[in-house]
């Protein structure tokens, strides 16, 4: 398994310059049908990218294999939230190399399918594992945030000094943004006056 991973993973350089001249004529076939130019420059143009879709379709073939196995990886992550959105991309994505699998099979003439159905049922499975996506990096964002504001908040109580490595210039933002954070935090935490506790806020700027 290890070495069809290793071998399909060779053709995505290919397959990345392949997209580019694919969406390139799209777009200018597109342009060019808009303002009503030569018709057969515009076939010429359709041809070329329907000839790039299908061979990386070709490039493609085998890929659902290696990204389901993948998700053997992911089923063992700890975090319930990362572990669920990361296995499901997984499942979805290589749920949508199969349809392709099966469409580049109707173009080569090999199946006789509904491609138009097909196509839909690609798109929502690529859909689908772009929300999975969104959805992790957005928890993944959130979940840092709350790491350090809690992380801030639990030097400050403790009297402790935190040490920033900062540009000069940039002091005064991470001052201010800082600031707001503990006084917020001290206020919903404790009962004793934000801006006093503040003052024991020591920085200690290391410049290189």
């Amino acid at each position: 398994m290890e070495t069809i991973v290793k071998l399909n993973n060779q053709t995505l350089g290919r397959d990345k310059l392949a997209r580019l001249i694919q969406y390139l004529s799209r777009v200018v076939w597109h342009y060019m049908e808009q303002r009503n130019a030569n018709k057969k420059s515009v076939e010429k143009l359709k041809q070329i990218e329907y000839t790039f879709s299908t061979f990386r379709k070709i490039l493609r073939l085998g890929r659902c294999i290696d990204v389901l196995y993948s998700s053997l990886t992911t089923i063992n992550y700890t975090e319930p939230m990362v572990r669920l959105t990361s296995t499901l991309s997984k499942i979805t994505n290589g749920l949508y190399l199969l349809c392709d699998h099966v469409l580049w099979a109707a173009r080569a003439g090999l199946a006789d399918i509904n491609t138009a159905e097909w196509g839909t049922t690609a798109n929502r499975y690529w859909l689908f594992s772009i929300y999975c996506n969104l959805i992790r990096d957005v928890y993944e964002i959130f979940r840092i945030i709350s790491l350090y504001n809690n992380k801030v908040y639990s030097l400050f109580l403790n009297n402790e000094e935190i040490h920033v490595n900062i540009d000069p210039e940039m002091l005064c933002f991470l001052m201010k943004d800082l600031t707001q954070i503990l006084a917020v935090k001290v206020k919903c935490y404790t009962k004793l006056d934000g801006e006093k506790l503040l003052r024991k806020l020591v920085f200690y700027c290391n410049i290189a």
